[in-house]
């Protein structure tokens, strides 16, 4: 059996008819790297605070569980329910800008992060394709 390779203009097409990852995937994908990068950022002692492990828990899974139950992500049949925050009220949610938002996240530095982390609604602080996710 050959391995069937497909390129990333026909994955991004059958994106566009509905295929690719669900709003539930997406939405955990989201909270993921927002998990990660507040354990990455946090110092030590940030993590040891009881405030810190009552809103995120001890370890990256439990933020992730705690979170993903918050933003209702098995709950979500819908692409354009992820559209909340600074694109609250669209409804045309675009997958390859919520890719590339992805990728500008990760390599914000951790003082970048914490400030969108902390200001999700403000222009000033969000990268700007994050503001194209949803039109």
């Amino acid at each position: 059996m050959r391995p069937s390779l497909l390129s990333a203009s026909a994955l991004l097409s059958l994106a566009a008819l509905g295929c690719g990852p669900t709003a539930s995937e997406l939405c955990r994908e989201r909270v993921q790297l927002q998990c990660e990068r507040v354990f990455e950022c946090a110092t030590p002692d940030e993590k040891a605070l009881p405030e810190f492990v009552d809103v995120y828990g001890s370890t990256v899974e439990t933020c992730e569980t705690r979170f993903e139950a918050n933003n209702d992500c098995d709950e979500l049949s819908e692409r354009a329910q992820l559209c909340t925050e600074i694109n609250a009220g669209e409804t045309n949610f675009d997958l390859g800008r919520f890719d590339e938002c992805q990728r500008e996240l990760r390599a914000l530095t951790c003082e970048q992060f914490e400030a969108w982390f902390a200001d999700r609604g403000n222009p000033a602080v969000v990268p700007d394709v994050c503001e194209q996710v949803c039109q």
